[in-house]
């Protein structure tokens, strides 16, 4: 499993004006659900995954969840990229809609999420997983509730 040395997470090392992009790591969850790619900048995020059948549903086309999982990863981590360090945050609620099914055979997808807004207390962000081809495979759009340092482990 791709760890965050061989996805290219961001280190602090990099120069992003004291956000919290300045240390943001892969999520755990990337290596259980196989992602294969990170990139991050202020406001956006991209994630890659060669799809494989262990990804799959009964019907033989990716599962629907491990899609949801991708975007919600994704634009959770592009509003991350705008909280100041220490900030976090969790998803209110999450809207995925399929275009096409994918398969082994649709090759490397790629997951955009770009934070439309985020406030002191919301996030709002957009995504976009398309094909090699650049063909839409699905969007989302997901609300972050923005919380102070510490108040998730207290809770």
């Amino acid at each position: 499993m791709p760890d965050a040395t061989d996805m290219g997470a961001i280190t602090d090392d990099d120069d992003r004006g004291g956000r919290a992009c300045d240390a943001i790591l892969i999520p755990p969850i990337a290596a259980l659900m196989g992602f294969t790619g990170f990139t991050a900048e202020q406001g956006k995020v991209v994630f890659t995954i060669d799809p494989q059948e262990y990804h799959y549903n009964p019907l033989g086309s990716v599962h629907g969840g491990m899609i949801a999982t991708l975007v919600d990863t994704a634009l959770g981590c592009a509003v991350q990229t705008l909280l100041p360090a220490g900030t976090g945050y969790t998803t209110v609620d999450l809207q995925v809609s399929f275009v096409r099914p994918v398969t082994v055979e649709t090759g490397e997808i790629v997951c955009t999420a770009e934070a439309l807004r985020v406030g002191r207390k919301i996030g709002r962000a957009v995504a976009r997983v398309e094909d090699r081809d650049g063909r839409l495979l699905a969007h989302a759009t997901a609300s972050q509730l923005i919380v102070a340092p510490g108040a998730l482990a207290a809770a």
